[in-house]
Formats: C-alpha cells, structure tokens, sequence
C-alpha cells in the first residue's frame, strides 16, 4: 500500500472513530469538566495521541474509573481537544 492510500486508510480509520465517539458505541470513558460539560470517548485514541491522558488513563486512580474529571479545563477547550484528537 502506498502513503497516499495509507492516508486515505488512516483518515478513514479516524472518521469512523469518531462517529462512534459521537454516538457513545463502544466508549470506555466519560470526561467530566468542572462546568458541567462532559464528553465520550474511547481511553486507547485518547491515550495514544495524548501522553497527558496515557498517564491519566494508567498511573493514576483514574486508570479504573469510567469517568475522569478534567480540572481547570472548561467543557469547550475540551471539546476541542478531543475533536483535534479523533481528527487524525
């Protein structure tokens, strides 16, 4: 397979994800901000394009929680961060 197909594949791969993520199938956690705003999400994307929550997601208390609070963090920044994280 070549890069341009590989491209298209991966981009693919990411949209396909994310709709799943927008329709909470096979979401594994619940991010919580402290206003209020939460987001679904899939711990294995957000941890293999984030080192923040690879560790969130394995060396803390939140390594086996189905929801994680985001502190000092509004639901819109948030919300941007994961949608730039299932882009690709």
């Amino acid at each position: 397979m070549d890069q341009q197909n590989t491209s298209i594949r991966n981009a693919e791969i990411f949209q396909v994800l994310q709709s799943f993520r927008k329709a909470e199938v096979f979401c594994d956690i619940k991010l919580e901000t402290d206003d209020g705003g939460s987001i679904f999400g899939h711990k294995v994307v957000l941890a293999s394009a984030s080192p923040y929550f690879h560790g969130v997601f394995t060396n803390f208390k939140e390594n086996n929680q189905d929801i994680v609070v985001i502190k000092n963090l509004d639901s819109t920044a948030l919300q941007l961060l994961v949608e730039f994280i299932y882009s690709g």
